[in-house]
């Protein structure tokens, strides 16, 4: 019997260590953007080309689709260079009709270079830094046959509102138009300014009223009372 309950006593004993195993961490890896480091490779699927909001891989998540490698997320970005968006609407706001242009786009400048540092976690083998391209949207506002609103939206326009670092590094990385707000009598347009190639970023808004005085709104400005036609 004494051999026996020494027997059950590690027997239980070992079954305690082997049931508990070290959790394997899971580190996110930095969001898809634009970059202009292989400006001369052939661009992957222009259909793709409309960004959009910045992804990382989180623990927990169901979903059996691979996680984009570095180079396909590069040469994604790389085909939206030559891509340009147009949107447009027109507004019935009382006695005024409002026509709403926008266009958003690539400078092809290259004049931003992010550095290595932004790189390590994609895990590549002596991480570069790269040159990348700046954007822009114009904007053009009309009430019944006057132009109220003309103006070329670059990242300098947030700086009142953006960290050093979204500063030097960062590129509008996407452009969406928000919609009228017939109470405000404004329209806005969302913007998401991050570090290409990172989850690094911020998103803001300028907001035009139907005179053309404009305002610019940081991350926390709610926009829900925008609707588009």
């Amino acid at each position: 019997m004494k051999n026996i309950a020494v027997a059950l006593i590690i027997t239980v004993f070992l079954g305690s260590c082997g049931g508990k195993r070290a959790g394997k961490a899971v580190y996110n890896k930095p969001a898809p953007a634009r970059t202009d480091s292989v400006n001369k490779r052939k661009a992957v699927n222009p259909q793709s080309a409309k960004t959009n909001p910045p992804v990382t891989k989180h623990d927990e998540v169901d979903d059996d689709s691979p996680t984009p490698t570095f180079k396909e997320v590069l040469a994604e970005r790389v085909a939206a260079y030559s891509a340009v968006e147009n949107t447009e609407d027109m507004v019935i706001d009382g006695k005024d009709t409002l026509r709403m242009h926008l266009k958003y786009y690539c400078l092809h400048d290259s004049s931003l270079t992010v550095p290595e540092k932004y790189m390590e976690p994609w895990g590549e083998k002596d991480p570069k830094g790269f040159v990348t391209n700046n954007f822009a949207s114009k904007i053009i506002i009309l009430k019944n046959k006057d132009t109220v609103f003309n103006k070329i939206i670059k990242k300098n326009i947030f700086n009142g509102i953006l960290e050093d670092p979204l500063k030097k590094y960062a590129v509008l990385l996407t452009c969406d138009y928000e919609g009228y707000n017939k109470a405000a009598g404004e329209f806005a347009f969302r913007y998401s300014i991050t570090i290409p190639m990172t989850d690094v970023g911020v998103p803001a808004s300028i907001v035009v009223d139907k005179t053309g005085h404009y305002r610019v709104l940081d991350e926390y400005a709610n926009t829900d009372g925008f609707k588009k036609n």
